[in-house]
């Protein structure tokens, strides 16, 4: 399986990283975005030929991974990190482990013994990767289903070059998979920078891995978790680059934002907040961070320069919204509607009588503003419901925890619509 040379350069490059990034997850972290940026960039240059096939593929990450086995053997890079004593662990944090280990373990064996049966992926997610495939190239090429062309690509480039590499005998759906282990890695080093300690970090880690909506999406062709993995990358080193100004920090930062908005356009509303915060708290030193700020959207172009390229030459613009996903209007009716409609994603429970009674109190409660649950300007669906117990990885809920505060963030209620 040609295709763990990717993960063996991942390796090298964590290795690599060792000297100038604090601890062996965040260098994980750095080696992930560094090996997605090339990956990117590899497979805009061999579509450009016309090349993107299984030997100009390989060669490329075996000359790769090459190198960086020569610069880890150079700076001596293989040194045993420290040791983790299991005896050392509390109850409570050998139970989090558990939890996390048991999940990654059942979620991987139903990647390997099921195929993808969304709707998007058999719409668009995979065609666009067989096209490619036939294709050799990530170019345009005729469809009459848009969303082929027009929407973020890189998880099916990392799809493509899974399929190439394997010569289509591992499923797609292990790039959302591997997406999920990474941002376990990735909340538990932010739990550390908000000063939790190893019990913090392991909870935070086992929360992420127990959402249902999470635990369905990993074992899907989807984008979302590939998504929410490059945000939480960029959040982390976000807070990183404020901590210590560096240059690896600060390169790390945009090109995991790049990566990010190049696999699903919802990241440019989610991300704008952190850009804009940074800009205000930076006031005292506001030239450095405007610097800084433009050393980010340069990486963001670079990184999405191919897509940007193909989409102005077919559409005129080099970001194309297909405009039936935006809502109709922008008031405050729209976004209370939105708002009800999303929280009533995660009150789902077993019991269908307590269902109705909460559907209709978020009715009564669209009301209150004088709004339509059903505002047709607001949703795909006339038809607000309450369903049991969805295990659709687009609508299922998470009652317990009730994540609806982070789910979607704000732009599902202002600006997109519901189903």
């Amino acid at each position: 399986m040609f295709v763990f040379i990717i993960l063996l350069f991942i390796f090298l490059t964590s290795l690599i990283l060792r000297p100038i990034m604090p601890g062996l997850r965040v260098c994980f972290l750095g080696a992930t975005v560094f090996t997605a940026a090339l990956l990117t960039l590899l497979t805009e240059l061999l579509s450009l030929g016309h090349i993107l096939s299984f030997y100009p593929l390989l060669i490329s990450w075996v000359v790769l991974t090459i190198g960086a086995l020569g610069q880890a053997i150079r700076i001596n890079a293989f040194q045993r990190p420290s040791s983790i004593y299991w005896q050392d662990w509390s109850l409570s944090e050998k139970l989090n482990l558990t939890i996390i280990i048991t999940l990654g373990i059942l979620t991987v064996i139903t990647v390997s013994c099921s195929s993808p049966n969304t709707w998007d992926a058999m719409t668009y997610h995979l065609p666009r990767v067989m096209h490619w495939v036939q294709n050799k190239t990530v170019a345009f090429y005729p469809t009459h289903i848009i969303r082929q062309l027009c929407y973020a690509p890189w998880t099916e480039f990392a799809m493509a070059n899974l399929w190439i590499l394997s010569k289509g005998q591992i499923s797609p759906s292990l790039v959302q998979w591997m997406a999920m282990a990474g941002s376990l890695v990735g909340i538990s080093l932010i739990a550390r920078q908000l000063g939790a300690d190893r019990l913090g970090q392991l909870m935070a880690a086992s929360i992420t891995a127990c959402l249902p909506m999470g635990i369905l999406q990993a074992v899907s062709t989807q984008t979302d978790y590939v998504c929410a993995f490059w945000l939480i990358v960029f959040v982390y080193f976000f807070i990183e680059y404020q901590i210590q100004q560096r240059l690896i920090m600060l390169l790390a930062t945009g090109m995991s934002l790049g990566l990010a908005i190049l696999t699903k356009g919802n990241s440019y509303i989610l991300l704008l907040p952190f850009l804009l915060g940074f800009l205000i708290s930076q006031k005292k030193n506001l030239g450095r961070a405007l610097l800084a700020v433009m050393a980010l959207i340069l990486c963001v172009a670079l990184i999405n320069g191919g897509q940007y390229w193909r989409e102005m030459k077919t559409f005129g613009s080099p970001v194309w919204t297909n405009i039936s996903v935006v809502n109709d209007a922008f008031d405050l009716k729209v976004l209370w509607v939105n708002l009800l409609r999303n929280v009533s994603i995660h009150m789902a429970t077993p019991f269908v009588p307590l269902n109705g009674i909460m559907q209709q109190f978020f009715g009564n409660a669209a009301q209150f503003l004088g709004a339509d649950i059903n505002d047709p300007r607001a949703s795909f669906s006339n038809n607000f419901t309450i369903h049991s117990l969805n295990f659709d990885e687009d609508y299922s809920g998470n009652f317990f925890t009730c994540n609806f505060i982070l789910n979607r963030y704000y732009q599902c209620m202002f600006f997109y619509r519901t189903a």
